[in-house]
């Protein structure tokens, strides 16, 4: 990550809206293929950042 990127994700203190903001308008679309073929779209990214964020969460872990 650059100085910039640094910058802009310190501002934003929630890495979450730090990503959402770069996401397609439309969730359905592919965000990584794998070697194997098997595609995950953002609405996956956005899925797997919510269970992530409950985890944290729920291990004590502050925002910020």
């Amino acid at each position: 990550m650059n100085k910039f990127s640094r910058k802009r994700l310190s501002k934003e203190k929630n890495f979450y809206l730090f990503l959402s903001k770069r996401f397609l308008k439309n969730r359905s679309s592919t965000f990584i293929e794998t070697e194997s073929g098997k595609t995950y779209s953002f609405s996956d990214l956005e899925d797997v950042s919510g269970r992530f964020a409950h985890l944290f969460r729920n291990l004590g872990l502050k925002p910020g």
